[in-house]
């Protein structure tokens, strides 16, 4: 789905630039949790919430791995994002902000 996105086809890239989106996806992810406050992934958080208990996320998620794959960078901040993808992050938000 991420090579997809990305318009990429598995066998047009070599070992190091698949390192790189695996990277890019783990930088997204930490992203996403920093945000929300939702930490499960795998399992869920001591809350009970899991990312992908909410299908909505996904855009913000791809979002952000089309941004940094596209500028090759690692970093995100919240002027790098677009209003969809910042008002379906804030939906989904339950850290408090001060």
């Amino acid at each position: 789905m991420i090579l997809n996105q990305l318009r990429e086809e598995r066998e047009a890239l070599s070992e190091d630039e698949l390192t790189y989106i695996d990277s890019l996806k783990d930088t997204a992810i930490s992203y996403m949790k920093e945000w929300t406050g939702i930490y499960g992934v795998e399992v869920p958080d001591d809350n009970g919430h899991m990312l992908d208990d909410y299908e909505d996320l996904m855009y913000p998620f791809m979002a952000a791995i089309t941004h940094m794959y596209d500028n090759r960078q690692m970093t995100m901040d919240k002027t790098n994002l677009n209003p969809v993808s910042i008002a379906i992050l804030n939906m989904h938000s339950f850290v408090q902000v001060v």
